[in-house]
């Protein structure tokens, strides 16, 4: 990821100047007054006129235990409970999810998942190593079906042009 906004640093920029403005509030979201105190999503209705905010409540272990959906009107006021996402938000969802990108198609971010089984040569256990024994040699060691591991490993990258 560092390498890509290096690489984008780097090129010049041919077009219009940027032009920095103060930041504005638009809407002020208190989270107490809803179910669920994480964010999940955050959508702006393509007519301005309302947000949706997915929030949800965790399990001790990170896992999504309650999801709940929430719009909010732009101009202010309570907000109100839904029973899913709007179909807008689904679609800036998946648009903003996208691995291509909206200007062109060509550039895209190329993800590659790959699962792994390590093994390990030796695994002193069992004592061995505080008796300088390693590998089974007077001692016990780790059979071998405790000396693998998988990995899940994903990599990414950008491509196109």
């Amino acid at each position: 990821m560092l390498m890509l906004w290096l690489s984008l640093l780097c090129q010049s920029v041919a077009g219009p100047a940027v032009v920095v403005t103060p930041t504005a509030t638009v809407i002020d979201i208190d989270l107490r007054q809803l179910k669920g105190p994480l964010v999940r999503e955050l959508a702006w209705s393509p007519d301005r006129s309302e947000f949706y905010l997915q929030t949800y409540e965790a399990n001790r272990d990170a896992s999504v235990r309650a999801t709940y959906y929430h719009l909010i009107p732009a101009t202010g006021g309570p907000p109100r409970s839904v029973d899913a996402a709007p179909g807008w938000a689904v679609a800036y969802q998946r648009w903003k999810a996208g691995q291509a990108s909206p200007d062109d198609p060509t550039w895209k971010i190329d993800v590659a998942v790959e699962q792994k089984l390590l093994s390990a040569v030796s695994i002193p256990g069992g004592g061995d190593l505080a008796r300088r024994h390693v590998g089974g040699i007077g001692g016990c060691s780790l059979g071998p079906h405790r000396q693998r591991q998988h990995l899940h490993d994903a990599s990414e990258r950008c491509s196109g042009g």
